[in-house]
């Protein structure tokens, strides 16, 4: 399962490593290029890594942390036999208004398709803006029959 799910996140965080070292290698040339000793080239660099750290790599954390959350959501479902569940969208001002559609479709079968595109909080389709602080959640509703659980 962790192999599977890394195969489907490389391909949305390959860019990152390279765009943050791009970015660091621009801001080392700048410096050069004003004139900059090591030491102030090294200031500047840490205050470009801090940049990146707080910026989009805090979003690319955010993003991976729910898409983890939400795939092992899902995976925990369908292994303990729900048919159904809903997802369920903490009340809060900055909720999604497509999050919002997806808690009101109500009790649907688990792997659904949601009406964004998604099976489960942080799945990658919508990239980070579906996903970056998203608090979302999915709740087993019903067990399949003869799955010896009790339903409900």
């Amino acid at each position: 399962d962790a192999a599977e799910f890394a195969v489907i996140r490389k391909p949305l965080l390959v860019n990152f490593p390279k765009e943050s070292v791009d970015r660091l290698d621009k801001e080392a040339e700048l410096g050069r290029e004003v004139g900059e000793d090591d030491e102030a080239i090294a200031h500047r660099l840490h205050r470009k890594a801090q940049e990146i750290e707080e910026g989009s790599g805090k979003v690319v954390a955010e993003s991976e942390a729910t898409a983890t959350l939400g795939m092992a959501q899902l995976r925990i479902l369908q292994r303990a036999q729900f048919a159904t569940c809903f997802w369920d969208q903490l009340d809060r001002p900055t909720k999604r208004h497509t999050h919002a559609l997806n808690m009101e479709e109500g009790e649907v079968p688990v792997g659904h398709t949601f009406s964004n595109g998604q099976k489960c909080p942080g799945d990658e389709v919508g990239g980070a803006a579906e996903n970056a602080n998203c608090l979302c959640t999915l709740v087993g509703v019903k067990r399949k029959e003869g799955s010896g659980h009790l339903h409900q």
